[in-house]
């Protein structure tokens, strides 16, 4: 069942919203989260908007930021998902709570149940629709980064 408590603009590089996208590892280290945050801060300071793909790590620090400074409007995550219920069980109150506080939320193709290389291409059409809404990528690498590598790489 989807959250009907918040609203799914069409976003795009023609819109005047200016998307920066703010990704990294899911295994980015707590020690990094105001390294991200201080990012997330200067590009609001700029006028842009924030954008994630709703993963844990970077993804989840950028999303409870946003949410305990009251700037969750000025955020939106694109999911891979079709439903709240397909997001990892760590993440979901993460995306929960940003989508109560005003934040947006693009929902993605997958139902999470599919097999693992159904959910693979899911995750990378989210990465592609991402780079294709956003105005710049600022991304958190750790060794191993395949998919934020993937998602750099796409801009």
């Amino acid at each position: 069942m989807r959250a009907a408590a918040h609203y799914e603009p069409s976003y795009s590089k023609e819109t005047s919203i200016k998307n920066v996208a703010v990704v990294g590892a899911r295994s980015l280290p707590y020690s990094y989260a105001l390294q991200v945050t201080q990012v997330v801060d200067y590009l609001l300071s700029r006028g842009f908007h924030i954008a994630s793909g709703g993963a844990m790590g970077t993804d989840a620090f950028v999303l409870n930021h946003l949410v305990d400074t009251g700037q969750s409007q000025k955020g939106v995550i694109f999911s891979a998902w079709n439903n709240m219920k397909a997001f990892p069980v760590k993440v979901r109150p993460h995306v929960r709570l940003f989508c109560q506080a005003g934040g947006s939320l693009m929902w993605g193709l997958s139902s999470g149940a599919e097999n693992p290389s159904a959910i693979k291409v899911a995750l990378l059409q989210r990465n592609l629709k991402l780079v294709e809404a956003c105005h710049g990528i600022t991304a958190f690498l750790v060794p191993d980064s395949r998919g934020t590598m993937h998602t750099v790489l796409q801009a």
